[in-house]
């Protein structure tokens, strides 16, 4: 039995193609990029030691959704939520640490809260301001919209805990640090996956 010339192209080419199709449309649910050569994934939490180009005590953080870090600052235009790459989260805050949550598919959900929400949806044009409660919307800052992200898409409560007696509870102020505090991320489900120049 021979085999015609036509029927080895289509059986070299065929799965090629595939292959190539595949890679140019397949989404990237998990995968967001890469940052100084470390894999992020949606619903990372970008915490830096530092608030940006002046000095904070507090920090600064943002959360990844595919490509990009949202994040509000102070100094944003508009002082409103916004966006960036990772190369100029790396240039602005050059100092950071990944936090990643155990479920990467609840983490994907809050990733995509965050984009959905604050860059293109109801809660775009919340100003930064400082306030107690994490769940009132009615102005934001950077790592409260972080922890709405999680509390309002997959529904992942972020706490805190008081001792005598033990009792976990929703914070009044999320502060940035508070995302790498070990206790409060063995309680709430995250660890710091990655430092970057800390």
């Amino acid at each position: 039995m021979s085999i015609s010339l036509k029927q080895i192209v289509l059986s070299v080419l065929l799965p090629v193609s595939f292959l190539m199709t595949s890679l140019i449309i397949s989404p990237q649910d998990t995968l967001a990029a890469k940052m100084k050569g470390y894999e992020l994934k949606s619903g990372d939490i970008l915490i830096s030691s530092k608030g940006g180009d002046r000095r904070s005590y507090t920090g600064h953080s943002g959360i990844v959704y595919k490509d990009k870090v949202i994040d509000i600052h102070p100094r944003n235009k508009g002082k409103k939520p916004t966006y960036m790459s990772f190369d100029k989260w790396i240039k602005d805050f050059k100092t950071t640490k990944v936090v990643r949550y155990k479920d990467s598919k609840k983490a994907k959900e809050a990733g995509k809260y965050a984009w959905d929400n604050y860059i293109k949806g109801t809660y775009k044009n919340r100003t930064y301001d400082i306030t107690s409660n994490p769940k009132n919307r009615n102005y934001i800052y950077c790592s409260e919209l972080v922890w709405q992200s999680y509390y309002y898409g997959p529904k992942v409560t972020w706490k805190h805990f008081v001792v005598k007696p033990y009792k976990e509870i929703i914070p009044d102020i999320v502060a940035p640090y508070d995302y790498l505090n070990e206790s409060f991320q063995k309680i709430n489900g995250f660890k710091t996956a990655k430092t970057i120049a800390w």
